[in-house]
């Protein structure tokens, strides 16, 4: 014989299944995906989003670190040259010019790739005279550089 209290919880159970083919069990699982999409999904596409944000910015500060690299070695070149090369050392107006750039530098807290592109456009036309500029392009292609 079975149980009153059974027989009740049964008959609750088989009302519940039967709501599993309505519309409340189908809203539920609406509602469960909507969930699942606001927990799982969206986590991942904004890290996914900031992963791309963080490789761009990555990317930015690459760029900006070749562009300082290559003014640090032109620097670099032109010490070789007036070290080792007699005839094209540099004259007093070019050292002070230099020395004009190189405290630009030191004063800055941050060296764009903008501006340190505009540095070296400045020594390379405005600083060197084209001897030292015709030099400084063999060494950099790797020329002999004597001439």
């Amino acid at each position: 014989m079975i149980h009153p209290t059974t027989r009740s919880t049964a008959r609750s159970a088989l009302s519940i299944g039967s709501d599993v083919t309505g519309r409340a069990f189908w809203e539920s699982v609406r509602l469960a995906a909507l969930v699942a999409l606001v927990v799982f999904v969206l986590p991942a596409v904004t890290a996914g989003a900031q992963i791309q944000q963080s490789e761009s910015t990555a990317q930015e500060a690459r760029d900006e670190l070749a562009v300082a690299t290559e003014l640090g070695r032109l620097f670099g070149a032109i010490t070789r040259m007036h070290r080792t090369r007699a005839d094209l050392a540099l004259g007093e107006r070019q050292v002070a010019e230099l020395r004009d750039v190189t405290e630009q530098i030191r004063a800055l807290s941050h060296l764009p790739a903008s501006r340190a592109g505009e540095m070296i456009e400045t020594v390379r036309e405005a600083i060197l005279e084209s001897a030292q500029r015709e030099y400084l392009a063999q060494r950099s292609t790797g020329g002999t550089g004597s001439s």
